[in-house]
């Protein structure tokens, strides 16, 4: 019976922990205390590989010994508990070549001081489930040759006993390939009455082995190779108010996938890190406030994981984020579980925590539920697990929009606020219908170019003229849009796809070369996005609106040894068609199609086709690794010379909506300018008017076909894009 288990069930005597070491290399020896000793001193004699011998010394005056403990010629390292003086946490570590033996001794206790005796490095350890238990004994295993081959403690607490605790608990969504584990190799536990004391995981340098999990009540779950002593062991101990603050899990996509990575940071500023880097798929689960309970692994048959899953408790706080896209200011408040929307001071939508009640949202796996309510008696329902993130978005024509973060929660409601008046001014419906609908776009985690804007990537460049497929100097200066929409002017006929580029300003030495602004960084907020949005006005309620990312460079394919295809910027878009749109009566409007662009192909879907795949009234766009072709969902698409583009299900996910969005009106045959009285999210299209090439201009060209380094391309002056939708 173990310390907690001991304390729940009123059982106060001597209890033995976890162990470590080979037990069958040595003979027992054992001491134990009587019903009111403690220990109250501890030696410890060890050499550079092991520990030789152990002595205790009770608050009776009796004592006991063990192993090599008068070997004088070793390090002897000691310690005297004071008066009342508990353990907190523990550790046993020992050596897995040879026949095993003990190496290392580690404990903590309630005055906070610190006990280690042993060489450092260790191939296996056990957690001791001993919180607030005094040390009064231990449990000895002696080789032949005197030292210790294995040990445990023993411990007794003098708690009063705890009344069990039933914790709700949920799973996190898992990476790897679960189809892949052996038949009867999938492991889940999950404890209902205790939390995790301790993880301990062993990898390689591709993969996660193997997971051992001590729960509080001293359980031990385990899954794969934990014991692979010939591979690196990483362990975490929780205090016992600690909680997770973070938690990322990645897999490796090769092969038949596996569990790569797993990090997570805690309430007290700790770090977990197993696993070797480079990934290619992620799962971020919503852990905020939470603990452990188990974990579901699904192993191979040459036991490593699969894939993986972790069981947290599920009572942790969710929070409720409030956009404001319209001209009223927008408030949350809560009080108990009632939280109120307040717009311009009205109390006009109510959110209510339904606790473990998911009746209003059918066939969802999530355990916990929220009700949003008008004050005109709309209501809806919305399920979600762990310290998810409601988010309310607000809209100019009156309506909201309700939803969890992707991946934390299940269903969306979009309803009009009734007692609320739409705008009416036109410019303001259609920069509602702008942020509404803007997209999700989805990367690979092991993308390396991420999203940029023409204001980051124009200082790195200077105008060149083309003749003839020539390319020559024409502006050096320094170089923003507007110096660019100039450059337009200036280049008068040569103004278009074959008379002009922009050209780095360190030159490329090879086709295939990069240049480290090229990468970009990846962006951890709203605020480091933009898009660029092109509204094309139809007839009989037609409309579609065009969103265009920048990045500052197109990794091209790897084939015969070769690069080809890369290209200095690139310009990529997805077109949202809209009908139902009427300004002089707005709410009405739906997505009737959506259109990805991928190399120039165009594949128009419908939401509710079994292929779009929409987050809310938001369209997800999975952006292909290196080249950043948009598709509608993730797999991996042929390409030629045996190439492929590959776009992975779990990735970093960028929300557009509350991001930077510049929008552009295009009259059928040209941009229009600022329309009097428009917010700054209407901007000058002067720029978009040079129509040469945003790169580079092509070198190392194979038959005229494929290049090493292709031209840049053109930019969003591309009038086929924005034909009139009818």
């Amino acid at each position: 019976m173990n310390i907690a288990t001991a304390v729940a069930a009123g059982t106060l005597g001597p209890i033995e922990t976890a162990g470590i070491g080979n037990r069958d290399a040595g003979l027992k020896q054992t001491t134990l205390s009587p019903t009111t000793a403690v220990v109250n001193y501890i030696a410890v004699r060890w050499d550079g590989d092991k520990i030789r011998g152990i002595r205790m010394r009770m608050s009776d005056g009796t004592q006991s010994q063990c192993g090599g403990i008068d070997d004088g010629q070793y390090a002897l390292t000691e310690f005297e508990f004071q008066q009342g003086e508990t353990l907190t946490k523990a550790w046993l570590r020992d050596s897995g070549y040879g026949y095993r033996s003990v190496r290392q001794i580690e404990f903590y206790t309630s005055k906070a001081r610190h006990f280690q005796a042993g060489p450092g490095g260790f191939d296996n350890e056990a957690t001791l489930a001993v919180e607030g238990a005094y040390l009064v004994g231990f449990h000895a295993w002696v080789s032949n040759d005197n030292f210790v081959n294995a040990l445990t403690l023993m411990v007794r607490s003098e708690a009063q006993p705890k009344p069990p605790v039933n914790r709700p608990w949920f799973e996190t969504n898992s990476v790897g390939n679960r189809s892949a584990a052996a038949a009867n190799r999938e492991i889940s536990t999950a404890a209902e009455h205790s939390s995790a004391l301790s993880v301990e995981m062993r990898w390689d340098g591709d993969k996660i082995r193997g997971v051992r999990m001590t729960m509080r009540d001293g359980t031990v779950s385990s899954a794969g190779g934990i014991d692979d002593v010939n591979y690196t062991l990483s362990s975490y101990t929780f205090a016992e108010d600690e909680t997770l603050l973070t938690l990322n899990l990645s897999s490796s996509g090769y092969g038949y996938g596996s569990l790569r990575r797993v990090e997570f940071t805690t309430s007290k500023g700790g770090e977990f890190v197993a696993g070797p880097g480079g990934i290619d798929d992620l799962v971020s689960p919503p852990v905020a406030g939470a603990c452990f309970v188990g974990f579901h692994a699904w192993v191979n048959v040459d036991n490593f994981i699969n894939a993986f899953a972790f069981c947290c408790t599920n009572d942790a706080p969710w929070s409720v984020t409030v956009h404001s896209f319209s001209p009223w200011t927008c408030n949350y408040s809560k009080d108990q579980d009632i939280g109120l929307v307040t717009i311009d001071g009205r109390e006009l939508i109510r959110v209510a925590d339904l606790g473990y009640d998911v009746s209003g949202v059918p066939g969802t796996r999530r355990k916990r539920g929220v009700s949003i309510t008008t004050t005109s008696g709309r209501k809806g329902y919305l399920a979600f697990d762990g310290s998810a993130q409601l988010m309310i978005s607000v809209f100019a024509d009156a309506t909201f929009e309700a939803k969890f973060a992707m991946g934390q929660g299940d269903g969306a409601l979009s309803m009009p606020i009734d007692d609320l008046a739409p705008s009416t001014s036109k410019l303001v419906l259609v920069e509602t219908l702008v942020r509404k609908y803007a997209p999700i776009y989805m990367m690979n985690v092991d993308d390396v170019y991420w999203q940029s804007n023409v204001d980051a990537f124009l200082p790195h460049m200077i105008v060149q003229k083309v003749d003839n497929g020539s390319p020559s100097d024409f502006y050096t200066g320094p170089l923003d849009r507007n110096v660019l929409a100039q450059q337009a002017v200036a280049l008068d006929g040569n103004n278009n796809n074959n008379g002009a580029c922009l050209r780095t300003r360190a030159d490329l030495n090879q086709p295939s070369d990069t240049q480290d602004w090229f990468n970009g960084a990846r962006a951890t907020s709203p605020a480091q996005l933009m898009t660029y949005a092109v509204v094309v006005e139809g007839q009989g309620g037609k409309l579609d609106i065009v969103y265009w990312w920048f990045f500052n460079y197109n990794q091209g394919k790897n084939a015969a040894s070769t690069s080809w295809g890369n290209h200095v910027a690139d310009w990529e878009h997805v077109k949202v068609h809209l009908a139902g749109v009427d300004f002089s009566r707005p709410q009405n409007e739906r997505i009737v199609g959506i259109t990805y662009d991928h190399h120039g192909d165009q594949e128009t879907r419908a939401p509710g086709d079994g292929v779009t795949e929409m987050n809310g009234l938001q369209v997800l766009v999975h952006l292909a690794n290196g080249d950043h072709e948009a598709y509608p969902r993730a797999g991996v698409y042929d390409r030629p010379m045996e190439t492929h583009d590959y776009c992975d299900d779990n990735g970093y996910r960028f929300d557009t909506r509350p991001g930077n969005i510049e929008i552009y009106s295009w009259t059928g045959s040209d941009f229009a300018g600022i329309p009097p009285g428009a917010s700054s999210s209407y901007r000058d299209p002067a720029w978009i008017r040079y129509r040469g090439r945003w790169g580079n201009w092509q070198r190392g060209s194979l038959f005229g076909q494929v290049a090493q380094l292709e031209s840049g391309p053109e930019g969003i002056f591309r009038p086929g894009e924005y034909a009139q939708p009818k």
